[in-house]
C-alpha cells in the first residue's frame, strides 16, 4: 500500500506542477503577444506616419523651393537694373510645366516695386492701375495665363485687382517677412464660379533690404493632394488624412471632409491634438473611428514646410481589430500546442515515475533496517545503470563503510584506555619542561621590545613619504589630463578648420558655376559674374587662411601630444614609486603591529607554561575519565547488529 501511495502521490503532484506551470507560462505568452502587438502597432503608425509627413514635406518643400528659384532670379534681374515682366511670366509658365503636380504659379508685386513703371503701362494702355501680377494656370493638358484686362493688355498688368494684395496668401507673408502655406480655399482662374477649385498656395516673399517687395507662389489643387493620401495603404481599412495648421482637413479618402474643420469632423479631438498640431508635434490616442465605426488607433506627424512657423500634420488610422487579428490566432495557437504539450508530457512523465518510485521504495526499506541498527541487510539490486542504479551501489559502499567504521570504533576504545595510562606518565615529563620555558620567554620578550621601538620609528618616516609621494603623483595625474585636454581641444579645432576648409572649396565650386551661367546669360549676366568673381576670391582667400591654420594646428597637436606621451610615461614610474611606498608603510604597520602581538604572544606563552606544570596534574585524572568513556563508547556501539567476520 505505501509504495502504490508514493506512486500516486507523485503522479499528482506532476499533474498539477505541469498544469499550473503551463496555465500560467500560456496566459504569460498570451499576454505579451496581445501588448506586443498593441506596441508594434503604435511603433508602425509612428512610423508610417512619419513616411507619410516625409512625403508630403518634400512635395511642399519642392513646391516652395520652386517659388524661391522665381524669387532669386527675379532679384538677380533687378540687381543688373534690367528687370522684364514678361521674362518672369515665362518663368512661371516654365515652372508650371516643369511639374505636373502644381496647378498654378504666380507673382504679386506692391505698386511700383518691380520696375518702377506702374505709371507707363498704366498710360501705355489705358489703364488706371499699372501694378505687376502674373500668373500660369493648368488647363487639362494646356498652360494658359490667367488674364487680368482684355483685348490687348498684356497678361502681366493689372488694373483693377488690387483686392488680390488683401488676401491671406499675400498678406501673411508679406507681414511675417517669411515662407508661407495658405489654407485651402476656392479660387477661379478664369474668373467664372464654374471653374472655381480648392487650391493651397506655398508662397515666398520678395525682400531686399529688409523691405517687402512682392511674392511668388506656387498652388496645388485638392486633387493632387488626395493622390498622395490616397496613396497610402494600411492593412485593409486603414487610412492617412491631411491636416492644415489651422485644423483644416486638406486631404481625406471621403471628399465630405475636405475642407471641413477637424474638431467637428473626427471623435477623440481635444484641445491638447489641435495645440499638438499647431506646435508641430506628434500626438497620438485611440478611439472609436467615425469611418469604419471600429476601435482605431491614430497618430498625428508633424510636416514642418520650408521655413514657415505653420507646420501641417499627417494623421495614420489603424482599426485595433485588424493588428490584434494575427496575435489572437498567435496566442490560440500557442495555447492548443500547449495543451497538446500538456498531456504528452505528463503521460511520459507518468511512464518515467513508475520506473523511478519502484526501486526508490525498494532502497527507503533497506534504509529504515540500516536506521535500527541492523548492518546484516542486504540490498537487492535492480540492476538498473541509471541515476537510481548508482543509488543503490552508493548505498551498499555506505553499508560497507558504515560495517568498517563500527568495527574500528569497537578497537579504538580499546586502544584509548591503554593510551590513558601513558598519559599519567607523560604528565610529570611536561611540568619539568615547562619551568624552563618561562626563563627562556623572559629573555625574548626583552629583545621585542627593542625591536618594536625600531619598527614604529620606521613606521612614522614610511608613512611621512607616502604622503608626499602621493601629492607628487596627483600633481602629476591633473598635468596629464590637462594635456589630455589639449589634445582634444586642438583636435577639434583642426576638424572644424576641415569644415571651414571644406566650405571654401564649394564655395569656390559655386562661384564657378555662378560664373558659368551668367556667362550664358551673356548681357543680362554681366553683375552676376561680378559677384560670382568675388566670391570665388573671398572663398580662396578663406581655403588659404584655413590651410595656415591648418598646419599651425597640427603643429600644436604635435607638440601636445608629444607633451602628453612624455608625462604619460612618467607617470607610471611616480605611481610606481608611490605604490612601492605604500608597500613600505603597510609592511611597517604590519611589522609594528606583528611584534606588538609576538611580545603579548611571549608574555601569555610565559603564563601558560606556569600553568602547563598545574595542569600535568589534571592531565592524569583526564587519562582516567577517558578510560571511563572508552567502556561506555563500547556500550553504544553494541546498538549495531554485526558479525565478528562482517566487512
Amino acid at each position: 500500500m505505501k509504495k502504490l501511495g508514493l506512486e500516486a502521490k507523485l503522479n499528482i503532484y506532476i499533474l498539477s506542477a505541469f498544469i499550473g506551470v503551463s496555465i500560467i507560462a500560456l496566459g504569460i505568452i498570451g499576454n505579451n503577444t496581445m501588448n506586443n502587438s498593441r506596441q508594434n502597432a503604435r511603433a508602425f503608425a509612428e512610423l508610417k506616419g512619419k513616411e507619410e509627413a516625409s512625403k508630403i514635406k518634400n512635395h511642399f518643400d519642392y513646391a516652395m523651393q520652386s517659388s524661391q528659384t522665381v524669387v532669386e532670379a527675379i532679384k538677380a534681374q533687378m540687381q543688373d537694373g534690367k528687370p522684364s515682366r514678361s521674362l518672369v511670366a515665362q518663368m512661371l509658365k516654365n515652372v508650371v510645366g516643369a511639374n505636373k503636380h502644381y496647378f498654378a504659379s504666380w507673382t504679386l508685386w506692391e505698386p511700383n516695386a518691380f520696375d518702377g513703371k506702374d505709371d507707363e503701362y498704366a498710360q501705355k494702355y489705358q489703364q488706371e492701375i499699372g501694378y505687376f501680377s502674373a500668373s500660369y494656370y493648368r488647363d487639362g493638358e494646356q498652360l494658359l495665363p490667367q488674364d487680368f484686362s482684355s483685348g490687348e493688355i498684356p497678361t502681366f498688368l493689372s488694373s483693377d485687382y488690387l483686392d488680390e494684395l488683401e488676401a491671406y496668401y499675400y498678406t501673411v507673408p508679406k507681414n511675417t517677412m517669411q515662407q508661407y502655406v495658405d489654407d485651402p480655399a476656392e479660387y477661379s482662374y478664369t474668373g467664372d464660379d464654374k471653374d472655381m477649385v480648392h487650391l493651397v498656395s506655398v508662397v515666398a516673399p520678395v525682400i531686399s533690404e529688409g523691405k517687402f517687395l512682392g511674392a511668388v507662389g506656387t498652388d496645388f489643387d485638392f486633387a493632387t493632394l488626395m493622390e498622395l493620401n490616397n496613396a497610402t495603404k494600411i492593412y485593409e481599412s486603414g487610412f492617412s488624412m491631411i491636416v492644415t495648421h489651422n485644423n483644416m482637413i486638406a486631404a481625406h479618402p471621403n471628399h465630405d471632409y475636405l475642407a471641413a474643420s477637424l474638431d467637428t469632423m473626427i471623435s477623440g479631438y481635444t484641445n491638447a491634438l489641435g495645440d499638438c498640431i499647431r506646435k508641430g508635434e506628434s500626438y497620438y490616442y485611440e478611439t472609436v473611428s467615425e469611418i469604419t465605426n471600429k476601435e482605431a488607433i491614430r497618430i498625428f506627424s508633424p510636416v514642418i514646410i520650408g521655413s514657415t512657423n505653420a507646420p501641417w500634420s499627417v494623421m495614420i488610422e489603424i482599426p485595433i481589430s485588424e493588428v490584434m487579428a494575427d496575435a489572437k490566432r498567435t496566442a490560440w495557437i500557442i495555447f492548443i500546442i500547449g495543451v497538446i504539450g500538456v498531456c504528452i508530457v505528463f503521460i511520459i512523465t507518468h511512464l518515467i515515475s513508475r520506473k523511478i518510485t519502484r526501486p526508490i521504495i525498494h532502497v527507503v526499506d533497506t534504509m529504515r533496517d540500516i536506521a535500527e541498527g541492523n548492518l546484516e541487510t542486504k540490498i537487492v539490486k535492480s540492476g538498473r545503470h541509471d541515476e537510481i542504479g548508482t543509488l543503490e551501489q552508493s548505498l551498499k559502499s555506505m553499508l560497507f563503510k558504515l560495517r568498517e567504521v563500527v568495527h574500528s570504533i569497537i578497537e579504538g576504545a580499546e586502544k584509548i584506555n591503554t593510551a590513558s595510562q601513558q598519559f599519567s606518565n607523560m604528565a610529570e615529563q611536561i611540568s619539568h619542561g615547562a619551568n624552563e620555558q618561562a626563563a627562556s620567554v623572559e629573555e625574548i620578550s626583552s629583545t621585542t621590545e627593542e625591536i618594536a621601538a625600531n619598527i614604529e620609528q620606521n613606521t612614522d618616516n614610511a608613512q611621512q613619504t607616502e604622503l608626499i609621494s602621493l601629492k607628487a603623483q596627483s600633481g602629476i595625474q591633473g598635468v596629464s589630463a590637462r594635456s589630455n585636454e589639449t589634445i582634444n581641444a586642438t583636435r577639434l579645432i583642426s576638424e572644424k578648420i576641415d569644415i571651414i576648409n571644406e566650405i571654401a572649396i564649394q564655395t569656390n565650386i559655386l562661384a564657378l558655376n555662378a560664373a558659368v551661367e551668367a556667362a550664358r546669360a551673356g548681357e543680362h549676366g554681366k553683375g552676376f559674374a561680378v559677384v560670382a568673381a568675388e566670391v570665388r576670391k573671398l572663398a580662396e582667400n578663406s581655403r588659404v587662411a584655413a590651410d595656415e591654420i591648418m598646419n599651425h594646428s597640427r603643429s600644436t597637436l604635435n607638440m601636445a601630444e608629444e607633451a602628453g606621451h612624455k608625462m604619460n610615461e612618467m607617470l607610471p614610474q611616480i605611481e610606481k614609486t608611490t605604490h612601492l611606498l605604500q608597500e613600505i608603510a603597510a609592511a611597517s604597520r604590519e611589522q609594528k603591529s606583528a611584534t606588538g602581538q609576538v611580545n603579548a604572544a611571549i608574555q601569555e606563552l610565559n603564563n601558560i607554561t606556569q600553568e602547563n606544570s598545574s595542569s600535568s596534574e589534571e592531565l592524569a585524572a583526564s587519562a582516567e575519565e577517558l578510560a571511563s568513556q572508552s567502556r561506555n563508547l563500547n556500550e553504544l556501539v553494541a546498538y549495531f547488529k554485526i558479525s565478528n567476520t562482517a566487512k
